[in-house]
């Protein structure tokens, strides 16, 4: 069950025409090499240090530093997604230097001194690339929000890592990521983190702190879940009916797990198991060594 949509368009680069200002633009640097980058007509990126002179294309006004080229995906200029709150963003009022939005989506309004990463063009996209191996100068930008972004990360330790690369000293990190919610965005939601291993992934930063936001409190985790359990049973009368007392009697006494709830959640469709499970069991073999090759 996928909640993506790869509805790609070959809408045509707009010549000349940047998001980026000429001073963030600066900012940029090839994400493979590392080395800093030269404007080569129009359409294109170029990093002219490194012998193999790696070429990044400009599509829609925004340099794609990504595997998808001029393929990239550009989504629709009406939508918006979830803005971020005042109070996140007071956090980066005061960065001295252009801070990443990282995972923006579609922003209803530009935001003062942002530089919007996407993995697709939205409307105020200004870069397309890879947090794991970000296009940006070491220690050059002054901050980092990501919501709802690093349970969809393949490697979070990595992307951390470079986040702290692209970092100037004392630069804010503001993320919020999944604990208690059901597989989304499927098959791009890699992980869900507890408290300590967020710490972990951050654990060369300075912590300031580790908290539970409004929008993340246990009603959210309950209520989610709850709606995807109906869902996927068809709005089976009696799980809809099921009290938190009944359900907590599964867990404290075990022979309790009998009758039309509990088999209820017995019968949920595969796809809804994935979707809810409490956890999974992978059985695996080692290959084979290929012949003329150490075991």
């Amino acid at each position: 069950m996928s909640l993506f949509r790869r509805n790609r368009t070959t809408e045509p680069t707009i010549a000349g025409a940047l998001r980026l200002a000429p001073s963030t633009l600066a900012l940029l640097r090839c994400p493979t090499c590392r080395t800093s980058l030269t404007r080569e007509g129009d359409h294109t990126l170029a990093d002219m240090v490194c012998e193999r002179q790696h070429r990044w294309p400009i599509i829609s006004g925004v340099p794609v530093f990504s595997g998808t080229g001029r393929d990239v995906e550009i989504r629709p200029m009406e939508h918006t997604s979830h803005q971020p709150s005042a109070a996140l963003l007071a956090h980066l009022a005061d960065a001295p230097k252009p801070w990443l939005h990282l995972g923006a989506g579609a922003s209803a309004v530009a935001i003062p001194n942002s530089i919007e990463l996407e993995t697709a063009v939205f409307t105020r996209t200004d870069v397309v690339g890879d947090v794991h191996n970000l296009p940006f100068a070491d220690a050059s930008l002054g901050g980092v929000l990501a919501l709802n972004v690093f349970e969809h990360l393949s490697n979070p330790d990595r992307a951390a890592a470079e986040l702290r690369r692209c970092l100037a000293p004392g630069a804010k990190v503001v993320i919020h990521t999944a604990f208690l919610q059901p597989l989304h965005a499927d098959p791009y939601h890699f992980y869900n983190a507890t408290e300590t291993g967020i710490r972990r992934w951050f654990e060369e930063f300075d912590i300031d702190s580790v908290s539970v936001p409004g929008n993340f409190n246990p009603g959210y985790a309950f209520s989610w879940m709850s709606s995807e359990l109906l869902l996927g049973s068809s709005e089976n009368p009696a799980l809809a009916n099921a009290t938190v007392g009944e359900l907590a009697g599964f867990w404290r006494d075990p022979s309790t797990r009998q009758g039309p709830v509990w088999d209820a959640f017995l019968d949920l469709p595969d796809q809804w198991q994935r979707v809810l499970a409490a956890g999974f069991e992978i059985i695996a073999t080692r290959p084979e060594a290929a012949e003329g090759t150490p075991s």
